[in-house]
């Protein structure tokens, strides 16, 4: 796995107590993926910023049915700045219904009911800044709640 800490091998969630995740999957020899993992840059700076749910969304990167060695090589070609795992055997993949990729998946975290898919963007957007708006904006709305 990739973006833990050395010896590190569960993923805390929420991330570092925050309530909202936003989990982007690709595989690194997907054209699709590779087309728009740019497009994430901008909406991880938007949900990272300073807007409404700024610096309270996680993102985290997941390679599916991919090499760590890929998935990370993958991460910085597209200027991703956020952390990425990977997940080799395609258990994760599977678990989620073989969605197609690139997939982005924003998760709030409530203590009573645990995680609750916030929003989903299945496939690639051409339009990364209207993605952005609406995922900062789910994610608001949750943590406003």
């Amino acid at each position: 796995m990739l973006g833990l800490a050395p010896g590190q091998r569960d993923y805390e969630f929420p991330p570092q107590g925050r309530g909202v995740v936003l989990f982007v999957l690709f595989n690194s020899l997907c054209q699709a993926c590779r087309e728009v993992a740019p497009g994430f840059v901008p909406v991880a700076a938007a949900l990272a910023g300073d807007g409404p749910a700024g610096k309270q969304v996680v993102l985290v990167g997941l390679g599916l049915r991919d090499h760590p060695r890929s998935s990370l090589a993958f991460a910085r070609e597209a200027g991703w700045g956020f952390p990425v795992l990977a997940d080799q055997s395609g258990r994760l993949l599977e678990a989620l219904g073989g969605p197609v990729l690139p997939a982005a998946y924003l998760v709030g975290y409530d203590p009573g009911r645990g995680p609750v898919v916030l929003a989903v963007q299945r496939g690639g957007t051409d339009k990364p800044g209207a993605l952005a708006e609406r995922l900062a904006e789910a994610a608001a709305a949750w943590l406003d709640r």
